[in-house]
């Protein structure tokens, strides 16, 4: 088999996660602690973005791991998503295929706050 076609038949795996936060503090807030305690002080911001239709959110500013990183809800009902950005997935010769790493991230969320946490069913 040649390199370019054993090249045809990789998978790339890219980390996803979806986490749910029950919180009564605000997504400002709830933002700001995920920023400090786990994902090394960037900030989150872009609130007036439009993130996801008529739902407040916000999305990490920085570059963490070339992921897409956003927190949005309402009235203390969050969830946290991780996934690729769209440029990672640009231009792959390769099959891509997501990574579920929901239950380790709902972890690291747990240990940063006081609230409840869970992995929503698919």
């Amino acid at each position: 088999m040649r390199a370019s076609s054993y090249n045809e038949f990789l998978m790339t795996f890219y980390p996803y996660a979806k986490v749910r936060i029950r919180s009564d503090q605000t997504l400002e807030r709830v933002a700001s602690i995920l920023s400090e305690k786990v994902f090394a002080h960037i900030p989150f911001g872009g609130s007036e973005l439009g993130l996801f239709d008529e739902v407040p959110a916000l999305r990490l500013e920085g570059d963490f791991l070339g992921l897409f990183i956003a927190v949005h809800g309402l009235e203390g009902d969050y969830i946290l998503l991780i996934k690729p950005k769209p440029y990672a997935l640009r231009d792959m010769r390769s099959e891509v295929l997501l990574s579920d790493i929901s239950n380790y991230v709902a972890e690291l969320v747990r240990s940063a706050g006081e609230w409840h946490v869970e992995v929503p069913k698919a």
